[in-house]
């Protein structure tokens, strides 16, 4: 069972109820959603959502209201991962979404029936960033060198 939130960002009543139907099954998942990009930025410090589910069936949300959203993500202690859902996957919308930092992309009309795949991996995998060390810095192995030679006297 996975303890977790997921924040969905949609003003489509149809795309929210295909959206739960498909990821639903996540046990232990709660759904908040919020109908605007701005409302969700304000309910992310409170919500301490795991994944944030962005709606770009349309063209209601723009790419600052994206990066507003993604840096607002970013300034949490634990970050929520990022999935927007797009009606059919453009490769030209995947490159600047990820540039922004969104962590999937997905089109409905290619990769439905691997939705509940997709939300699974999103909300089980860690949290460990390739920057961040998973022990403290102290424990962290160090290549072994020679010492330098002390100088004569």
């Amino acid at each position: 069972m996975i303890d977790a939130t997921i924040l969905a960002v949609t003003e489509n009543p149809s795309w929210l109820e295909f959206f739960w139907t498909k990821s639903r099954s996540v046990q232990g998942s709660r759904l908040v959603v919020t109908g605007s990009m701005e409302e969700a930025c304000d309910l992310l410090s409170c919500t301490d959502a795991r994944l944030i589910v962005v709606d770009w069936q349309d063209a209601t949300v723009s790419s600052e209201q994206m990066d507003h959203l993604l840096w607002a993500n970013s300034i949490l202690a634990h970050p929520a991962r990022v999935l927007v859902v797009a009606e059919s996957y453009q490769w030209d919308h995947a490159l600047s979404l990820f540039q922004m930092g969104v962590d999937d992309y997905i089109g409905v009309s290619e990769h439905s029936d691997q939705l509940r795949t997709i939300v699974d991996r999103l909300l089980v995998r860690t949290t460990t960033h390739s920057i961040r060390s998973a022990q403290p810095v102290s424990q962290v192995p160090r290549p072994v060198q020679d010492p330098l030679p002390l100088p004569a006297r």
